[in-house]
C-alpha cells in the first residue's frame, strides 16, 4: 500500500464514521475532549501529585489534566495548541498564563509548581524578618508593636508576643463592639499583626505553612474556588488593616487611648493563668473597655463586611 492508498483509506474510514450518528458523536467528543478516552489521568500516573520532574512534557501533561478538571477554557486552548504543533516552551508559557488567570493572590512561574498542589500566597506578618519591616509599607507596623512592648524583626519570635496577642484579641473584640468603621479597621490591624484574623493566607507566610507541615490543597474545582475566596478575603483584610494603620498613626488621641487600653488589659490578663485564658475571658475583659465615639468618614456607606474567615486548617486537604 502506497501513501495515496493509505490517505484514501483514512478518508473512507472518516466518511464512514461521520455517516453514522453514534460514531460521529463519539468522534466529536474525542476531538473536543481528547483526555476522555484514557482510563487513568496524568495526575493518577504519579505516585504522589507533588513530586518534582524535569521533563517539560510531563509537566505539560499534568497541566493539561489539571486544566481539564479545573479550567476548561485553558484545556481547550491547550488542545488546540497541541494540534497546531506549538513548541514546548510556548505551550508551557500559554498554560501558565491561562492557569494564572484563575489564581488569586499570586501566580505560578513554571509548570513544575503544579506538582506541589494549589499554590499558597501567604501575606502574614513575618515577625522575624528585618527585610519585611524595611519595606516602606510595613515600617510603620513597628510603631504599633512598640505600643504592646513587642520588639520585632530580629530573627526570632519575641518572648512576650503570645501575651501581647491575648491583649490584642481583647482589644479587637472591644473595638468591633463599637460598630464604627475606624475602630473596625483598627481591629483588623491588630488581628493581622498578631495572626488572629482566622484567614490562613492573612495569618501566615509561605514559610510558616511549610514549617507547619500543612499540605497544600489539591487541584480540584471546589478547592480552587475555596483557595481563591481565601486569598481574596485576605487581600480585603489587609486593605482594612492598612486603613486602620493610617488612622492610628494620624491620630494622637487614638494612640493614647490604645496605649491606655493596652495597659488596662495587660494588668487584667495577668490575673489569669496563661493556660486558663480562653475566649470567654477575652469577651469578659473586652466588655470593660470603652472607646470614644468617632465621626463617621465621608464614605461610611462602604462598611467592612462581616467576614466568614477562611482557614486552610478547615479544608479537607489539611
Amino acid at each position: 500500500m502506497n501513501l495515496s492508498d493509505l490517505q484514501a483509506a483514512i478518508a473512507l474510514l472518516s466518511a464512514a464514521t461521520l455517516a453514522d450518528p453514534w460514531l460521529a458523536l463519539c468522534s466529536s467528543l474525542a476531538w473536543l475532549d481528547p483526555l476522555i478516552t484514557q482510563d487513568d489521568t496524568f495526575l493518577d500516573a504519579f505516585e504522589y501529585p507533588y513530586m518534582d520532574t524535569s521533563d517539560p512534557w510531563m509537566n505539560i501533561a499534568l497541566g493539561w489534566d489539571i486544566s481539564r478538571r479545573c479550567f476548561p477554557a485553558v484545556y481547550a486552548s491547550t488542545a488546540l495548541a497541541l494540534r497546531s504543533g506549538t513548541p514546548e516552551p510556548q505551550l508551557s508559557d500559554l498554560m501558565c498564563q491561562g492557569i494564572n488567570q484563575h489564581l488569586v493572590g499570586g501566580e505560578i512561574h513554571d509548570l513544575e509548581q503544579l506538582h506541589f498542589g494549589l499554590p499558597f500566597f501567604g501575606v502574614g506578618v513575618d515577625l522575624t524578618s528585618p527585610e519585611f519591616f524595611a519595606h516602606p509599607a510595613n515600617a510603620p507596623l513597628v510603631q504599633v508593636y512598640d505600643l504592646f512592648g513587642v520588639a520585632v524583626g530580629d530573627y526570632s519570635i519575641p518572648d512576650n508576643f503570645h501575651q501581647a496577642a491575648r491583649v490584642a484579641q481583647v482589644l479587637a473584640l472591644s473595638l468591633r463592639e463599637t460598630d464604627q468603621r475606624d475602630y473596625t479597621n483598627l481591629a483588623w490591624l491588630l488581628d493581622w499583626l498578631f495572626a488572629q484574623t482566622g484567614n490562613t493566607a492573612a495569618d501566615y507566610t509561605d514559610e510558616d505553612l511549610y514549617e507547619m507541615g500543612l499540605e497544600p490543597l489539591p487541584w480540584e474545582p471546589a478547592e480552587v474556588e475555596f483557595n481563591a475566596l481565601m486569598h481574596s478575603e485576605a487581600a480585603e483584610i489587609l486593605q482594612f488593616a492598612y486603613q486602620g494603620l493610617d488612622t492610628l498613626l494620624s491620630d494622637p488621641d487614638l494612640q493614647a487611648a490604645l496605649c491606655t487600653h493596652i495597659q488596662i488589659t495587660t494588668q487584667a490578663i495577668r490575673k489569669v493563668k496563661h493556660h486558663d485564658f480562653n475566649d470567654a475571658d477575652a469577651h469578659r475583659f473586652a466588655q470593660r473597655l470603652r472607646w470614644a465615639d468617632r465621626p463617621e468618614p465621608v464614605d461610611a456607606g462602604g462598611a467592612n463586611p462581616d467576614f466568614e474567615t477562611l482557614s486552610l486548617r478547615g479544608a479537607d486537604a489539611a
